[in-house]
């Protein structure tokens, strides 16, 4: 047991303090759009007692069919969810934070380095992979990840293959099978171990000096692939969980171009740098002791070739990099970090930056969570309220949303109205129309004609895309700044029927009756349109009247609500007073 002998208690010491001293880095609210329709999917296996094998959550795709690789991480995230709503996922985001940082702690372990350095190298590991800690299905396939390296490192100069190895091999592959596809990754790596100890035990051969090719070593990955292999197809899909892996492979470039996380690293944060700096340490100190020393080690080279390269290509995968990094660098400084004096130095080099660059990036989130503010969506409440509200009317339409949206819709209006799409693969093929219709003028009513939409529900920020335009009023040029939808939707053809902060409904007026659109269209206030607000007042003062009867029914409705614009519509109505009375200077 762990706590039978010093070592270990010393070391669960360390680790217990170290992840007190990695608190300060970790202290992210969830912001994962796709634990919406994680949820919606749950719920539904809950209530029909089956995993899906095709889509109930869309229109679109609806019926289609859909492997679902992580349904088991999604009964896990619904339970915690009904046991305490966001903040209950917020605490399953902590323990497996938690599990990860055991696990990385436990490879420092296996490779016997004195574990006062995790003190420095826990918060430093969750520095350098901290935009992959967001809770999500693959915080499982990172832990098992690390579980099955260590498995590896240990087994390295081995010969004999145990069955208890096989064992729990098998098990770890059948549950990794059912809760993330990230088991992929671990095969890779049982590939590299393959090629790089066959390099490894065979450089006589290579050179000439043996005739027979040797394979002690070696053979055993292959054992230990087989076995994985085979203990992935007990699942409920059997062999089509790979499917899904040859898809994402195949559009790799359509994920690269349009999803921020599958993008080339970009170092536009701090912690990104500090990923970077991470790396090339563990890369230059590397070839410095290749230099010296004359000696390279193939499963070494394979291993930081293969996971450093594509973290830096793919940024969902910089956590493998950081992971290999890790292990590079503890095995390299294996020998100084028992010397005190190293320890202090690595303490002083790494712990510095860390808590000087979680401090700056992560006060906010600190202020989120005090706040209880767990979770920030990608849409608001509000606006799912005002759509169930409203059901009789918007039941029978067809609703359209983007894709960083549609988590949160499915799970808002889970039994109220189904999505147009989501983050699931299934929608890949509709990425690149979806994108074209929200950025080129123009295409919005092709696409929406295209899939015969009644409503759209579309995202909004602070920092909209403006255009500028130019009106001539009494001889007089004015500039205004209006958001880019405004040039690309038809509002003859879509009433405004709901907007805040960052959501904003639209309906076609000949889909809805004209009592609703009567009770709720906004023909004045817009989002993050209020420069055209005073330039209308400008063009004829009546349309003042009108522009005060909406701000009244706009914050009647929604004052007091942190994400609606009632605030600011009360310095505007102000504004319209001062307009009717003539006293309003607009220069």
């Amino acid at each position: 047991m762990l706590l039978n002998n010093r070592e270990n208690r010393i070391f669960l010491f360390y680790f217990l303090v170290s992840f007190l001293f990695t608190l300060p880095v970790i202290f992210l609210t969830i912001e994962n759009p796709d634990i919406g329709w994680h949820l919606s999917t749950a719920r539904w296996m809950v209530e029909n007692f089956k995993v899906p094998h095709s889509d109930m959550l869309s229109w679109t795709k609806f019926s289609k069919p859909w492997v679902n690789s992580e349904w088991g991480s999604e009964i896990l995230f619904y339970l915690f969810y009904r046991m305490d709503g966001y903040r209950g996922l917020y605490i399953l985001r902590l323990i497996n934070i938690f599990l990860i940082s055991f696990s990385i702690s436990y490879m420092l372990k296996s490779l016997s380095i004195p574990s006062f350095n995790l003190i420095w190298f826990l918060p430093a590991f969750f520095l350098s992979v901290l935009n992959l800690m967001d809770l999500r299905p693959d915080n499982y396939t990172v832990i098992l990840f690390i579980i099955v390296f260590v498995f590896l490192i240990k087994r390295v100069n081995s010969n004999v293959v145990l069955k208890s190895d096989l064992l729990k091999l098998s098990l770890i592959f059948i549950l990794w099978a059912n809760i993330h596809p990230g088991y992929n990754y671990a095969i890779m790596l049982m590939g590299i171990f393959f090629i790089g100890s066959l390099l490894n035990e065979n450089l006589e051969y290579i050179y000439g000096g043996e005739k027979n090719i040797k394979f002690e070593k070696s053979k055993k990955y292959l054992i230990f692939i087989s076995v994985s292999l085979a203990s992935t197809f007990i699942n409920p899909y059997g062999y089509k969980i790979y499917l899904v892996f040859l898809e994402h492979f195949a559009n790799l470039s359509k994920y690269q171009n349009y999803i921020i996380e599958w993008r080339e690293i970009d170092i536009d944060r701090l912690n990104i740098l500090f990923f970077y700096i991470y790396i090339i340490f563990s890369i230059i100190s590397y070839l410095i002791k290749f230099i010296k020393d004359r000696q390279v080690d193939f499963i070494d080279v394979f291993l930081i070739v293969f996971f450093i390269t594509n973290s830096v290509l793919h940024i969902r995968l910089d956590i493998y990099g950081g992971i290999i990094s890790s292990y590079v660098l503890l095995k390299l400084f294996s020998s100084q970090l028992e010397k005190l004096k190293y320890k202090i130095l690595f303490t002083l080099l790494f712990l510095i930056p860390v808590y000087y660059i979680s401090f700056n990036i992560l006060s906010i989130e600190f202020f989120n969570i005090i706040n209880r503010r767990y979770y920030i969506t990608s849409g608001t409440v509000l606006s799912t309220n005002f759509v169930k509200k409203n059901i009789n009317y918007f039941k029978n339409l067809k609703m359209y949303n983007g894709w960083n949206i549609g988590g949160f819709l499915s799970w808002e209006l889970y039994g109220y109205k189904k999505t147009f799409m989501d983050g699931r693969y299934i929608f890949t093929d509709m990425l690149e129309e979806h994108l074209k219709a929200n950025s080129t003028k123009g295409e919005w009513e092709k696409f929406a004609d295209k899939y015969d939409i009644d409503m759209a529900v579309f995202s909004l920020s602070n920092d909209v895309k403006q255009e500028f335009y130019v009106r001539k009023i009494n001889k007089k040029d004015y500039r205004f700044s209006r958001p880019y939808y405004y040039g690309n939707i038809n509002f003859a053809k879509w009433a405004l029927v709901y907007f805040d902060k960052r959501t904003m409904i639209v309906v076609r007026r000949d889909r809805i009756g004209i009592d609703f659109l009567k009770d709720n269209e906004y023909v004045f206030l817009k989002p993050y349109d209020f420069d055209r607000l005073y330039i209308d007042t400008m063009i004829d003062k009546k349309y003042v009247k009108q522009i005060k009867k909406e701000i009244v029914r706009y914050v009647s409705r929604y004052n007091g609500e942190p994400e609606s614009f009632s605030d600011l519509f009360v310095y505007i109505f102000q504004d319209m007073i001062d307009i009717e009375k003539g006293r309003f200077n607009y220069e």
